[in-house]
């Protein structure tokens, strides 16, 4: 598990809570430093990085690779493109969806009206897009994967 990029599923979700419980552990206690997520050195907390995107702490060398991946930088959704453009969103509970979109049509002329965020269901034989569907209101967004901003 990369630990400089969004997790991915529960397993990784539940690493990163251990190694933030971790760090606190470190830095409410008598100890004399903290322990970098990434490369496991003790370093005094005054010379470390916090993300307040996932919680960890980073040493000097290893706050460079974490915030420049870009994974750390969730956009507010009130800038998120409110077209039919993917964009990568994260949700409340941490979960990130690699392509979602607003619709809206508030017609009703073809189909009950809708607005809303929206992720593709994929046939699970041939990974065809067979419908979409709504998705509770994010919290953040990002370009696709390797697209800058």
């Amino acid at each position: 598990m990369n630990i400089h990029n969004p997790p991915t599923n529960q397993e990784e979700r539940l690493h990163i809570l251990t190694l933030v419980r971790s760090q606190f552990r470190e830095l409410t206690g008598t100890e004399a430093g903290v322990t970098c997520a990434s490369c496991q050195r003790k370093v005094p907390v005054r010379f470390m990085y916090h993300c307040f995107n996932c919680g960890l702490w980073f040493c000097h060398r290893c706050s460079g690779e974490h915030f420049a991946t870009g994974a750390t930088t969730w956009n507010p959704m009130a800038t998120a493109p409110r077209t039919a453009q993917n964009v990568r969103v994260m949700m409340s509970d941490g979960t990130v969806h690699e392509e979602a979109h607003w619709a809206s049509d508030k017609s009703g002329e073809d189909q009950p009206p809708f607005e809303g965020w929206f992720v593709a269901v994929r046939s699970e034989e041939t990974g065809a897009v067979v419908a979409y569907r709504g998705i509770p209101d994010p919290v953040g967004w990002q370009p696709p994967r390797g697209e800058k901003r």
